[in-house]
């Protein structure tokens, strides 16, 4: 069986490594298993450095590296024979030599022993002498709480360290005195340690500490709990006292190592939970005040900018302690995933299926809903405009005001040869201002968005608002036609067009006579402008200057921007020199007059042979200029050699290029290319490096761009698939909506080129089969966009709160309470959502008759436990409309909607939502559970609610003796699992559960899946079973299964190519392993046996598993009987803990084949983050076969590295493994669609 997994939106995971560097960069320290500590000396002067440089056996790569040779501590060895277990390490700051701290367990114990072992972790510290190899013992502090969990370092001026406790905190000094403060009233029941202060609120429970951490923000430390919350310590030295301070702020639950002061003023703060947070530092009341009154604050100076200067000039002042945190910024993430479920989402008229996962932790629960197509929804239909052949909205200002109205211009192909027409709202309706014959090639707004410039295929029109001619200007050469336009481009005051015969022609606008005329064109040279294609872009962002031959410092182009930088006091502006165009200054007239906002304009150029190049407005002179952009390099570079008249033969592989700002908040100019073969590359100007007097380059001879074009982003596109006659071809077309810009792409399979201010740039398929134009339009409401596509002429809005920043689109919703939810279900009939949510609330046991059995103790606090109430939400605004409260010692493990057996149904079955639940009683007696089977019924509305309500209805409770864990339906019988044991039951006259076989699998089952009468079983420790139900009689029949001791959480059937059926299983540590069942292999005991066929290693545990059905590729085979044969394939969507998304895609044997060498290409010619083996990373150690069972899975993020390869090393790669490009490239694209 042969596979590829794909991982899409990933996030990057943060683990704790017990990883510390020497607050001076003496040494690392890297905490190993079995009390091992790897060392890491860093050379601190040059001197060591030429003793290194002296001696002859040494490499030169050992030269080169600025540390010595690390070596590895045994710590009971060479340290201290006490150390059982180290728990944490810290390095010491104000010692002159390293030093380090040791939290260490010197006993064993538990909570039932702490009568007989209580207080068993001790503090060491020790001096690491890197030279001599010696490590002496400064101090050690025994008797320390035995389940302290972490260390940090205290300020120099305090001296010490901070250790903390699930229940309170402890402050070690140098010389081994103890004070400390408790958190709750659990700290004296199980420690003993003395001079540690009790709650500062006696009456009240405390808080809970455990894997919270501390975390110093200049002399401060702060402690983050693992709810979120942060709360200040303080710590007196004259009386030796430890207190905690209030509650300062909130944020998504943080893990240790991602909180990162940045000097005493700015905190960042990640998590793996919820979003992460820069946040400015407030301290004291009057910096509160101040913090709400200084609206004119800029958050970008005053957080990148040069904070630590703000510090130092405060330097001689005592800093106010910590009262808050403000949230200057944040980088959206929805957390791990917890489960999923697939939904029938309606966007406006339209249905589209929906992934919704529970997501999210400690009170920043609740859902995220993705769908593959960028969610919009039609708000109207607009027929009378048509645009089949292209569409353009335009804002013109009215007469004597301010505001602007919109008018559409569109085009036809019918009735020939063309028609045109203007167009603008009247109320709720659309009225046509004229027609004429002919088709549009462009429009736009001109002179200052007073009229329209509407570009036909012989002429230039300039058109007043309500569609009158203003002025008719043939593009001829006296008497005689030019060639007939078929493309053109406007941006106030310029106006380009091409002919036919690939030469272009540019016009400019007068406003001193509101005409346009003809723009000279001879800077271009003979045979100048002959291209392939021409158009404009504006750059706002002072990002492209200009530098002359033999300058060292570029000089910013006229009509730059007069936004303020950092350093720069507000009143001044910035006045750029004409000189900077690469000519005599300019006369003031409007074709060099460009206001602030209007930022400056530059023409885009194609050859015909594939040189790129960039020209200077309004006087024309070449800026930028390569022939490297066919071959689609990383780097775009300047060649900066003066314009040559370009050759005739040769035929350039590109078809599109635009530049276009993409962005949010600070769009940023692209570069965007598409080329004939369906690539799709994206660069990004950046700053190019001045030039050192030793670079071998030549001299430029003219002006230069002082940028280069980096490839950001590259992709295949997938084949036209429509008629061309009846499709536009493809196009790209930048648009700005009200808080956007970014690119659309019409013609088949249409996408939109996005990208947010924390994101890269992403691709997000449109939901039209197809789009012939496509236009921002603002002619009804702001924020809609006119589209022509296989549903007509309509007006779409995208659905609120989208997050186009994952890879697949994403809507977040959260709970009112930030409550977690852990399982999920969908409701087709009623089209609502069954969630399982997890609470806590202070523990409590009833017996039978409802008397509490359980009393808590007087003196110490009531313990919390997990509860969970089942609630029907509503998809529509995503409220919950009912709900089922279970007992205060019952949560939720599993809830599904099955379809079951009833009399109450023509077809007999009906969907019905279990539930089941596990009971806890405490340490000392076994759980129990129980199985719910509820009913989503419509109940008569209230009075004056029109839209319909649905509540929950309790049919049948079934109490079980152990925890019911997992739930499926299988032939309309209920399959369920309590413990160790699976029970088919049947649901008899809706109203009890009636057993009808059952079977002992394993210890206890995580998982159930059916297909038809079969069933695949998870077990926590026996691995996978398969299992047969057979009905005449009842009874549940074991076929095969996995005889290896593994802690499987998910297991599901998966049909590969040819419908070939195996099993793919998930365990605990994230490996995931494919089965097969062949009773004619040799090593299956006549099938009794599971052969593991393969194994992949995702390092990340998965969360919950779904199988949905695929497509089969039929273009490949033509004969009819050949496609029945191929069957049914699926795809395993898999929810992981760190909020990524992944697929198991089938291949059939040539793609897997061509694939698998293309795989080791990548792993020996591409370069890796941090040197690493990919290979290696999805390498699973099993002691158990002879060879490695990781080849039978393909990696698809590495195989997605091959798009981002230049051209050349694409066809080189292909050509060593014998495969063409096409192909390769062909296989790729039917692996991107997540489902």
């Amino acid at each position: 069986m042969n596979e590829l997994l794909r991982l899409s939106l990933i996030i990057t995971h943060t683990s704790v490594p017990s990883l510390r560097v020497d607050p001076l960069y003496r040494c690392a320290a890297l905490l190993l298993p079995l009390n091992g500590l790897a060392l890491l000396p860093f050379f601190q002067t040059q001197a060591e450095l030429d003793i290194i440089d002296q001696e002859q056996n040494v490499t030169s790569l050992a030269k080169e590296a600025p540390y010595s040779p690390s070596f590895v501590l045994d710590l009971p060895v060479n340290v201290d024979s006490r150390i059982k277990q180290v728990i944490d390490i810290a390095f010491l700051p104000g010692f002159n030599n390293p030093t380090l701290a040791v939290l260490y367990q010197s006993e064993f114990t538990t909570t039932g022993r702490l009568h007989e072992a209580r207080d068993t972790v001790s503090l060491l510290t020790i001096t690491l002498d890197v030279l001599t190899r010696t490590y002496p013992v400064i101090s050690h502090t025994p008797s320390l709480p035995h389940d302290s969990q972490t260390l940090s370092p205290c300020h120099p001026s305090i001296g010490g360290v901070l250790v903390t406790t699930p229940n309170g905190i402890l402050q070690v000094d140098q010389g081994g005195g103890i004070v400390g403060c408790a958190s709750n009233h659990w700290f004296s029941r199980v420690s003993n340690v003395p001079n540690v202060a009790p709650p500062d609120q006696p009456n009240s429970e405390g808080f809970d500490m455990d894997n919270s951490f501390v975390e110093w923000i200049g002399t401060e430390p702060c402690l983050f709990l693992p709810n979120g919350s942060i709360r200040t310590v303080r710590i007196e030295r004259e009386g030796r006292v430890v207190h905690f301070g209030p509650e300062v702020g909130r944020v998504a639950r943080p893990e240790r190592g991602s909180v990162c002061p940045v000097g005493e003023r700015i905190l960042f703060v990640g998590s793996l939970d919820g979003e992460a947070g820069l946040a400015r530092v407030v301290r004291g009341t009057a910096e509160v005040q101040e913090e709400e009154s200084d609206e004119e604050m800029e958050d970008e100076d005053d957080l990148y900018g040069d904070t630590t200067g703000q510090t130092q000039a405060k330097s001689g002042a005592a800093l106010q302690p910590i009262t808050g945190f403000v949230l200057a910024d944040t980088l959206p993430a929805y957390g791990g995933i917890n489960a999923m479920v697939f939904a029938l989402a309606k966007n406006g008229d339209r249905y589209a299926p929906e992934l919704i996962a529970c997501t999210g932790a400690e009170y920043t629960g609740g859902f995220s809903l993705f769908q593959k197509d960028l969610p919009t929804r039609i708000k109207r239909k607009v027929p009378a405009i048509g645009g089949a052949r292209g569409v353009w909205s335009i804002a013109l200002r009215r007469s004597h005001a301010q505001d602007l109205d919109t008018v559409v211009v569109s085009t036809d192909l019918a009735p020939s040869p063309g028609i045109s027409r203007i167009a603008k709202a009247a109320g709720n309706e659309v009225q046509i201002l004229a027609r004429t014959p002919g088709l549009t090639m462009a429009a736009g707004a001109f002179f200052q968005q007073t009229c329209v410039a509407q570009i036909t295929t012989n002429s230039i029109r300039l058109l007043e608002p309500d569609g009158a001619e203003r002025q008719l200007y043939l593009d001829a050469e006296g008497n005689k036609p030019r060639p007939k336009i078929k493309a053109a481009h406007v941006a106030d005051p310029f106006i380009v067009v091409l002919r036919e015969d690939d030469t272009f022609g540019l016009f400019v606008g007068d406003t001193t006579k509101g005409r346009v005329r003809r723009k000279d064109v001879s800077h271009f040279g003979e045979n100048g402008t002959i291209c392939s294609s021409a158009s404009f872009f504006t750059d706002h962002t002072d990002l492209f200057h200009i530098r002359k031959p033999g300058d060292a410092v570029p000089t910013q182009p006229g009509g730059g921007s007069n936004r303020r930088r950092g350093g720069e006091p507000s009143s001044s502006k910035r006045r750029a020199s004409r000189k900077s165009r690469g000519g005599p200054v300019a006369p003031t007239t409007l074709e060099n007059i460009v206001d602030a906002d209007h930022g400056t304009q530059w023409l885009v150029v194609l050859r015909k042979n594939g040189t790129f190049e960039i020209w200077t407005l309004p006087l024309i002179g070449l800026a930028f200029s390569t022939d490297q952009l066919q071959a689609l390099p990383d780097i775009l570079v300047d060649s900066g050699q003066t314009h040559t008249a370009p050759r005739p033969e040769g035929e350039s592989d590109i078809e599109h290029v635009v530049v276009a700002p993409i962005g949010i908040t600070r769009p940023k100019p692209h570069l965007i290319v598409i080329t004939k073969s369906r690539t799709l590359a994206v660069y990004e100007p950046v700053t190019a490096p001045l030039p050192t007097e030793s670079s071998n380059n030549p001299t430029p001879v003219r002006d230069q761009l002082v940028i280069q074009f980096v490839k950001v982003f590259s992709r295949v596109l997938p084949l036209d698939t429509h008629d061309t006659k009846r499709v536009a071809g493809r196009a790209l077309v930048p648009f700005k909506s009200a808080n956007m810009s970014g690119v659309f792409v019409t013609g088949d399979h249409p996408f939109w080129l996005l990208r947010t201010d924390t994101s890269p740039l992403r691709t997000h398929p449109h939901a039209a089969q197809y789009v012939n134009s496509f236009t921002p339009c603002s002619i009804f409401e702001k924020g809609e966009y006119l589209v022509h596509s296989d549903e007509g002429a309509t007006i779409v809005e995208w659905l609120p709160d989208v997050d186009i920043g994952p890879e697949i689109p994403c809507r977040s919703y959260a709970s009112d309470d930030g409550r977690v939810y852990t399982s999920v279900a969908y409701d087709v009939s009623t089209r609502h959502v069954l969630a399982a949510s997890a609470l806590r609330t202070t523990f409590a046991y009833y017996d039978e008759d409802a008397n509490e059995i359980y009393t808590p103790d007087a003196a110490h606090p009531n313990p919390q436990i997990h509860c969970s109430a089942l609630e029907l939400i509503t998809p529509d605004t995503w409220t919950t409309v009912d709900g089922y409260e279970f007992a205060q010692n019952e949560f939720i493990n599993a809830v599904e909607s099955i379809p079951l057996e009833t009399l109450s149904t023509e077809r007999g079955l009906k969907d019905y939502v279990v539930v089941g639940t596990t009971i806890s009683r405490g340490e000392d007696l076994a759980v129990k559970g129980a199985t719910y089977v509820f009913e989503v019924v419509e109940v008569v509305p209230e009075p004056g609610i029109k839209t319909r309500q649905y509540k929950l209805r309790l049919l049948c409770r079934e109490d079980s003796k152990g925890a019911v864990t997992a739930l499926c339906g299988i032939n309309g019988y209920l399959v369920s699992s309590m413990g160790q044991k699976i029970f088919v039951r049947a649901f008899d006259l809706d109203e009890k559960l009636t057993g009808i076989a059952f079977m002992d699998v394993g210890v206890c089952v995580t998982s159930l899946r059916p297909l038809k009468n079969l069933l695949l079983v998870g077990d926590m420790l026996k691995s996978v079973w398969f299992v047969a139900f057979q009905e005449e009689p009842f009874k549940l029949v074991p076929l095969g299964k996995d005889r290896q001791q593994l802690s499987v959480t998910h297991a599901n059937f998966f049909f590969g190519p040819q419908g070939q059926l195996s099993f793919a299983a998930s365990d605990d540590l994230g490996v995931l392993r494919m089965y097969e069942y062949n009773p004619h292999h040799p090593d299956s005991d006549s099938g009794s046996r599971l052969i593991c066929s393969s194994e992949f290693h995702t390092h990340v545990p998965h969360r919950d598993v779904l199988a949905i059905s695929r497509k089969v590729d039929s273009a490949s085979v033509p004969d009819a009987m050949d496609i029945q044969s191929l069957g049914v394939e699926s795809s395993l969507i898999t929810g992981l803990s760190d909020g990524s998304i992944a697929s198991l895609m089938p291949l059939n044997e040539s793609e897997f084949s061509r694939l698998q060498l293309l795989q080791g290409q990548l792993i020996r010619n591409v370069q890796h983050i941090a040197g690493l083996n990919p290979k290696a990373h999805r390498y699973v150690k099993n002691d158990f076969v002879s060879r490695s069972l990781s080849n039978g899975v393909l990696d698809g993020n590495l195989l997605a590295a091959f798009e981002e390869l230049p051209v050349a090393k694409q066809v080189e790669m292909t050509q060593q493994i014998g495969a063409e490009r096409e192909k390769i490239l062909n296989d790729l694209l039917k692996l991107r669609s997540p489902w």
